[in-house]
């Protein structure tokens, strides 16, 4: 009878556990292809994703949220989608004409999916390549030496596909991490 209590016990605690690992990693959806900042004005952009992921929170802003439950936990392992609206492929020009400069370093694991984006998809050949990409990052006005996705430390596993990462003068991914 002590043994059964006991595995049972186990059994819940393991369920439990599994549970919360599952429910904490967060999904936020990219929803414009402007580099911008600015909070609660009804867009995400690439850098405010970045940025919440990187605070482990939503910075404040009600449009950076976590799409699956429960609402608003920020974990290890988060997404960033996109779901820009219009027809594509959306070009994301970091940097230009504005001071905000490079992206943030990514700082924890996360994965970022281009192919989430409607009309996107990811090549099916082996010697040949029919993806249909339709997130265009775009570093020709970012600045001289500026670096496009730098997995800094902290973000050992991430995962980044995708996307066109292109015209970072001081190259378009930098892995700075395991």
């Amino acid at each position: 009878m002590q043994i059964r209590r006991h595995v049972a016990v186990f059994a819940a605690l393991l369920a439990g556990l599994t549970l919360a690992s599952s429910a904490s990693a967060a999904t936020i959806i990219v929803t414009t292809a402007e580099d911008e900042a600015f909070l609660n004005d009804g867009h995400v952009s690439l850098r405010e994703a970045i940025t919440a992921i990187n605070a482990g929170n939503n910075l404040g802003d009600p449009d950076i949220k976590n799409q699956l439950p429960p609402p608003g936990t920020f974990g290890i392992n988060d997404t960033i989608d996109f779901n820009i609206p219009g027809s594509g492929p959306h070009r994301i020009l970091v940097g230009a004409g504005s001071v905000l400069g490079a992206l943030p370093a990514l700082t924890k694991p996360v994965l970022i999916d281009g192919t989430s984006q409607p009309g996107s998809e990811p090549n099916k050949l082996v010697n040949a390549d029919n993806a249909a990409t339709q997130i265009l990052l775009d570093g020709s006005g970012a600045g001289l030496n500026t670096l496009g996705l730098v997995l800094a430390a902290g973000s050992s596993e991430s995962t980044i596909k995708g996307l066109d990462v292109f015209g970072f003068d001081g190259g378009g991914i930098a892995i700075q991490s395991n």
